[in-house]
């Protein structure tokens, strides 16, 4: 057996892969615009390789670039939060580099909570508005109508490419302006732990402390662009949302979203 080393071991960190998420999703669609980047399959689809979808690095930042300004035009601004209640979806991927091109945090709400404690969670981080996919529509509808009847609901569907005009589009066309703060330092997801030890408590998470995530776990893990990650982990858990997503586009390769799945009845 070879002698371990010898204790406290010092290790070099290695460099953040940009200095913002902007930045990063910037340089990836100008070096590498059509490679994958995230790509997903639509549940009720059948299992044939055509029935996935992929979205390359050009397309990406376009898709984040129309999400960041219609959520300007919902009057969100830097500082606000944004919460989610759904399964994993690949609108999670683009609302999170979205958001932090506004300088506001995600929310992802553990789907396998309580409405109580949903409830608990919004009344702690008072976000501007809650998105929801399909499969918990009815139980989001159902948590702003008894607990927050004031909070603006939208569906996940409000951030597709064909947005409908009318009373769902706002009048407004602006971008949101240019921010000068530090983006390292600014606060871009707010993750909720289970409440074992009592209500749900938030952890938040700076752009730098993600980057850094990404930095690390690719040096620790020896990835490169060739690799293709499934990713099967909630994306509620920092471990799915902060991790591996982030981390995929750290490299330009390709993550396989897959849709997590509902809790059994007990």
């Amino acid at each position: 057996m070879s002698p371990l080393p010898p204790w406290p071991v010092t290790v070099t960190p290695p460099a953040l892969p940009a200095g913002s998420f902007d930045a990063l999703l910037g340089r990836l669609a100008t070096q590498r615009p059509t490679q994958p980047l995230l790509r997903w399959r639509d549940p009720a689809a059948t299992s044939t390789d055509a029935d996935w979808a992929v979205l390359d690095a050009a397309a990406l930042r376009q898709r984040v670039e129309g999400v960041a300004q219609w959520l300007h035009r919902q009057g969100l601004r830097p500082g606000e939060r944004v919460a989610w209640l759904g399964l994993n979806h690949p609108a999670q991927i683009v609302l999170l580099f979205a958001l932090a091109r506004l300088g506001a945090l995600l929310v992802p709400l553990n789907h396998r909570l309580s409405p109580a404690e949903w409830a608990s969670v919004l009344l702690d981080c008072t976000p501007t508005l809650l998105l929801h996919d399909d499969a918990l529509a009815a139980a989001a509808q159902d948590l702003v109508r008894r607990a927050h009847p004031a909070l603006a609901l939208w569906p996940v569907h409000a951030l597709e490419p064909s947005l409908p005009t009318g009373d769902a589009a706002p009048a407004s066309d602006a971008s949101p302006p240019p921010l000068t703060d530090d983006p390292l330092q600014r606060p871009l997801l707010l993750v909720y732990t289970s409440g074992t030890t009592g209500q749900p408590k938030g952890a938040v998470h700076t752009q730098g402390n993600l980057l850094a995530n990404m930095a690390i776990a690719a040096q620790v893990q020896g990835l490169s662009e060739r690799d293709v990650v499934a990713t099967a982990l909630p994306l509620f858990h920092v471990a799915g949302c902060a991790s591996r997503p982030c981390r995929r586009c750290r490299w330009a390769h390709r993550c396989c979203c897959s849709r997590a799945s509902m809790p059994a009845p007990c």
